[in-house]
């Protein structure tokens, strides 16, 4: 496990700065799928900038969630 990063510190100067991510398990009678969702922390808005539903929990379920962020040339998320 990595290090406190935020710090509880929870607002971010620019979009993508700071994103926070979420696994949720989702039931449906005896069927179960899984939500994988990153937030934007900018601005207040708090909003689910990608998110993924798949019926296993697998590397590729994680990186399609990634891959869904619109990351501009440079950044250093790139």
């Amino acid at each position: 496990m990595t290090e406190n990063k935020l710090n509880r510190e929870f607002q971010a100067e620019k979009p993508l700065e700071k994103l926070v991510t979420d696994i949720t398990y989702l039931y449906f009678g005896s069927c179960k799928l899984y939500l994988s969702s990153i937030m934007g922390l900018y601005n207040h808005n708090r909003e689910i900038v990608a998110y993924t539903i798949s019926d296993c929990q697998d590397i590729d379920f994680v990186l399609d969630t990634l891959n869904q962020l619109n990351v501009p040339q440079g950044s250093p998320l790139a």
